[in-house]
């Protein structure tokens, strides 16, 4: 889970990396001076809208700057939108918006706008939501690693790569 001090941090690196200010910064991603410079002190987290906007302005990956990637370049888009993903998840969780917001605490009438796309949660929120679902954030924004087959409990394991090995007989066995 990521803080505002951890967030400080990633942005911080962002700007040194890119070699932008901050005011550079407001000007690629359309968001103003005096916010960013709240989220560069620590102050507040942005909402996952703001967040897009930051990682747009500064050509930097969403999963890294939340603290789950190993490289701040962007090398994936999030898959739709929060909205969508967040529907197609409580759709294969089977879990209806009413029962989301008693397990997260949030209201109804929001995890409905959530669903309907009107807005987005602040990272907090979504981070509560994501925790309800048993899901990383990054799999909460479509950032997670591709799926492909399950495992014993149902639950999807990523995709890799299968190396097929002959099976050797033991040397302690027993020859019939």
């Amino acid at each position: 889970m990521v803080n505002k001090e951890q967030f400080k941090e990633r942005l911080s690196a962002v700007l040194t990396e890119r070699d932008i200010t901050i005011e550079q910064l407001s000007e690629n991603s359309g968001i103003s001076v005096k916010t960013l410079t709240g989220y560069a002190e620590a102050e507040r987290m942005p909402s996952l809208s703001r967040l897009l906007q930051i990682c747009r302005g500064a050509d930097v990956s969403a999963a890294w700057l939340l603290g789950s990637g190993e490289t701040m370049d962007p090398f994936r888009e999030i898959e739709g939108n929060f909205a969508d993903n967040l529907s197609r998840i409580l759709k294969e969780k089977e879990i209806d918006e009413v029962e989301l917001s008693r397990q997260t605490g949030i209201s109804r009438k929001t995890i409905g706008n959530y669903l309907a796309g009107t807005t987005v949660p602040s990272i907090d929120k979504a981070e509560i939501i994501s925790s309800a679902l048993d899901l990383s954030l990054a799999d909460l924004l479509g950032l997670g690693e591709k799926e492909t087959d399950n495992n014993e409990d149902g639950k999807k394991l990523p995709e890799t790569e299968t190396v097929s090995e002959p099976i050797v007989q033991s040397s302690t066995e027993e020859e019939n």
